[in-house]
């Protein structure tokens, strides 16, 4: 009863990310296409368009929250790995940048962690790939 509970608060925070995710970057990414100020250069196009794409779906995944984990794994692993790689670096520079974005995605990834089915994730996704590559690796070797 007590685990049926809990899957179903996840299964709703998880909704709500894949929902706040989705109209937060889908406004500004939608905002930038529909409405850009002047010409683009390449690399800024796909970059909103990118973002655009990721945010339709996000839409998907309210209605398949399991079956779309990949797409919060991602999310949550870009904002790891900025804060690591780019934020860090230039923090202990000396040189802050993008402070506000930090905080934010300081509290998101914490979120992310704590929300994201990570055994169901090894279980659907990790899991089963190894499984195949041994599988391969046997076969061929």
């Amino acid at each position: 009863m007590y685990s049926q509970r809990l899957n179903k608060i996840r299964t709703y925070l998880l909704q709500f990310i894949y929902l706040a995710t989705a109209v937060s970057v889908g406004f500004q990414a939608w905002r930038e296409i529909l409405m850009p100020e002047g010409t683009w250069d390449p690399i800024y196009g796909v970059t909103y368009s990118v973002w655009a794409a990721y945010a339709l779906l996000m839409l998907l995944g309210i209605r398949y929250p399991y079956k779309l984990l990949p797409l919060m794994v991602l999310q949550f692993l870009y904002k790891l790995i900025w804060v690591v790689g780019v934020y860090y670096p230039l923090y202990t520079s000396g040189k802050p940048a993008g402070e506000e974005l930090f905080l934010s995605w300081r509290v998101a990834i914490l979120v992310e962690l704590i929300v994201i089915p990570w055994g169901h994730f090894y279980t659907s996704y990790i899991k089963g790939f190894l499984k195949k590559s041994a599988i391969k690796a046997q076969a061929s070797g």
